[in-house]
C-alpha cells in the first residue's frame, strides 16, 4: 500500500468512526426528544424504527465512502474530486461530532 493508498484507507476509516459517532449520539437525542432529525429521509427511516434508522444510515454513509474510493481508484478523475469529495464528507462529519459533543456538554 502506497502512501496515496494509506491516506484514502485512514480516511475513510475515520468516516466511519464519525458516522458511528453521528449515529449513537443522533438515537440518543431523538430518543431524549432533545432534537428532531432535519433530514427528512432519516426523519422516515427513524419513524420507522432506530434499527431502520441505523440500517440506512450506515448503507448510505458506507455506499457513498466506497462509490468515492472506487472512483478515486478507477475513474480518471484529473481534478482530485473523488478524494476532495471525501476529505468534505469526512471534514463534515467530524464537525457533526463536534457538534454532538458540545451539545451534550451544555445540556
Amino acid at each position: 500500500m502506497n502512501t496515496s493508498q494509506r491516506k484514502i484507507f485512514w480516511l475513510f476509516a475515520i468516516l466511519i468512526i464519525a458516522n458511528g459517532i453521528d449515529l449513537i449520539a443522533t438515537i440518543y437525542f431523538l430518543e431524549s426528544k432533545w432534537m428532531i432529525e432535519a433530514n427528512p429521509l432519516m426523519a422516515a427511516a427513524y419513524e420507522l424504527s432506530p434499527l431502520a434508522f441505523t440500517a440506512a444510515k450506515l448503507a448510505l454513509v458506507s455506499f457513498f465512502g466506497i462509490l468515492l474510493l472506487f472512483l478515486d481508484k478507477n475513474a480518471e478523475d484529473p481534478r482530485g474530486f473523488a478524494r476532495k469529495g471525501l476529505y468534505t464528507v469526512v471534514i463534515s462529519y467530524i464537525a457533526v461530532s463536534l457538534y454532538h459533543a458540545f451539545f451534550l456538554l451544555i445540556r
